[in-house]
């Protein structure tokens, strides 16, 4: 592994809707620490944002509308969070409404180059 990944939660990761997802995500963190790595010092080097979805689902109301709920990964220069995302679309007036919640932030330690 090119470097260590931390993970720190917030308040916020102890509501009981995430509860039960938190020991799911530190494994996906663990397993993908060297893509993790890889994308930070990406987005770092090129002063971008990227994002990448840890699990996720989509669903159709009654309506019509497109509720998309996911768990994802977001990259801001050198800051990594852990975002709860809920995201409807509804195509009739074209519109789409984001809820993000932040529930925890990643640190990269780097060794060597």
């Amino acid at each position: 592994m090119e470097g260590k990944i931390g993970l720190q939660w917030f308040d916020t990761a102890e509501d009981a809707m995430h509860k039960n997802n938190l020991n799911a995500i530190e494994e996906w963190v663990q397993a993908n620490a060297d893509n993790i790595h890889d994308i930070f010092h990406y987005v770092g080097d090129s002063e971008i944002e990227a994002s990448k979805i840890i699990d996720g689902k989509q669903e159709k109301d009654a309506e019509g509308r497109i509720k998309i709920s996911s768990y994802e990964l977001y990259f801001f220069s050198n800051l990594m969070l852990i975002v709860y995302s809920e995201e409807t679309q509804d195509l009739e007036k074209s519109e789409v409404l984001r809820k993000v919640k932040y529930l925890g932030e990643l640190s990269m330690e780097c060794g060597e180059p």
